[in-house]
């Protein structure tokens, strides 16, 4: 770990010297190595600590380039604090890991490790079979893996699903409009919310990774079926596995969640939301790495090649062209192709106003930003607006996203920022403990949600949103749903 003081060291004297690029190129090597290091022990592309350092560390070297007319100088109380973050967040994870595995060290294995077991050995990898008459095992408890239990993950994305979309119809229908019809209204979208409703409405990112969960335990299932039906030489049309039939009723359920990915992906479409559709992408790509055996070469490039396109298609509906993008950006290269500068601006320049709030911050929260989910789930804020009406400080009024510290900050200072740093590494590796231990197949898709905030760490704060909470409420309430079931 002490090669990354060394390189942010490095990159801080750069930086003052005017050497940006090179102070850049220096921190985005030192997140680099943290990524490698952290998937190198781990054995798994969506380690928890790598993904966040790559993310915050990463979007730091580029915000630190100054690509921008947009970018400034950044005071020593904001390097200090990105410096602290990473750091505290380390140390937070390893200690977690004393607490929680009887061992440290900076390798700490989520996975794949032949002394945890890893995931591999939870569903079906090289070193053990999951399904043995049906019934899944993890850890020494009911995996839920079974009919049942995959039955109630696709019931459970058909109900999001439904109960999404109907929510959606119902604000299209109050407010008059669907987004994607309009034209000529680059913000068509953010005046298409309906308080309290919308948290509904979105919650249709939640889908595709169930689906994905499904479709794990429904490949595992097949292929226990397919050696159990080699084994006693069965060609009866509908078969048993310990008694549970494999057959039409498996149909159905498949049925059932394409049908709940169709209308998922349907809603943000109609919302002309990227970030809706680029999430519930997200979290079903970290859930399949998470959970599938084997990654192949083209998967995660074919990943990132969907959201480009569906990221540039929504950006033409919602009317944002070229010359009105590069207008906001205010690259300091004017011939920069804009579907370079719209993704180095919407990461680089969360940086700038975390530092321009450093910077103009009169007087600290106390606490009443980071409450924002408990104050506004329990009425508190619309009895008493005052505690929620805090002053925001952006570079510009266009480019109002964050990076994931910027509520601690505004709450505490530095002291907020070390906490924050120090819960989240916690709960990061106290989620992935807990996914190794697969007492709940739906712990998979709370792992995933968990790789998405970090791995967009530099993008909000995330978890002074309510709508975080109200994605785990529903993620909560689907493992209850499927653990009753199995």
């Amino acid at each position: 770990m002490i090669i990354y003081p060394i390189l942010y060291a490095a990159a801080y004297l750069a930086s003052a010297g005017g050497h940006t690029i090179l102070a850049g190129l220096e921190l985005g090597i030192a997140a680099i190595y943290l990524f490698a290091e952290s998937v190198k022990r781990s054995g798994s592309l969506c380690d928890l600590r790598g993904l966040f350092s790559l993310s915050f560390s990463g979007g730091e070297a580029l915000a630190v380039m100054r690509l921008s007319y947009l970018s400034s100088d950044w005071s020593p109380v904001t390097w200090f604090s990105f410096f602290a973050a990473q750091m505290v967040f380390l140390a937070a994870w390893e200690l977690t890991g004393l607490s929680l595995e009887g061992r440290g060290g900076f390798g700490t294995a989520l996975g794949g490790s032949e002394e945890t077991g890893g995931w591999n050995s939870v569903f079906g990898g090289s070193r053990s079979t999951v399904f043995e008459g049906g019934q899944g095992k993890c850890g020494g408890h009911s995996a839920g893996s079974g009919d049942s239990a995959r039955h109630a993950v696709a019931a459970c994305a058909f109900s999001v699903a439904v109960v999404s979309f109907l929510s959606f119809l119902f604000e299209a229908f109050r407010l008059g409009y669907v987004p994607l019809f309009v034209r000529g209204v680059p913000h068509a979208y953010s005046e298409f919310h309906l308080m309290g409703v919308h948290y509904i409405t979105v919650s249709c990112v939640l889908v595709p990774g169930l689906d994905m969960i499904y479709l794990k335990l429904r490949k595992d299932a097949g292929e226990q079926f397919s050696v159990r039906v080699r084994s006693v030489g069965s060609i009866n049309r509908f078969h048993f596995l310990n008694g549970n039939m494999i057959g039409k009723r498996d149909l159905f359920f498949d049925r059932l969640a394409e049908f709940a990915l169709i209308l998922s992906l349907a809603v943000p479409i109609l919302c002309v939301s990227r970030f809706q559709m680029m999430f519930g992408i997200l979290i079903a790509v970290a859930v399949y790495v998470r959970m599938f055996d084997r990654i192949r070469p083209w998967m995660l490039p074919a990943a990132l090649a969907v959201i480009v396109v569906l990221f540039a298609v929504l950006s033409v509906a919602r009317s944002h062209d070229a010359a009105y993008l590069n207008q906001v950006f205010e690259m300091k290269n004017e011939h920069m192709p804009v579907f370079f500068s719209q993704p180095y601006i919407y990461i680089a320049n969360n940086y700038e106003n975390f530092d321009y709030m450093v910077r103009a911050l009169a007087k600290h929260s106390m606490g009443a930003k980071s409450m924002m989910p408990l104050l506004t789930f329990t009425g508190i804020k619309f009895l008493k607006p005052g505690l929620v009406e805090w002053p925001m400080y952006f570079v510009k009024e266009e480019l109002t996203t964050t990076t994931i510290l910027y509520d601690a900050y505004y709450d505490f200072g530095i002291s907020g920022v070390i906490l924050f740093s120090a819960l989240l590494g916690g709960a990061a590796r106290w989620i992935a403990h807990r996914t190794e231990k697969c007492e709940n197949p739906v712990m998979f898709l709370i792992y995933g949600q968990a790789a998405v905030y970090l791995l967009l760490a530099f993008f909000t704060t995330w978890f002074s949103l309510p709508v975080t909470w109200f994605y785990f409420g529903v993620t909560a309430a689907a493992a209850i749903a499927v653990g009753l079931r199995n």
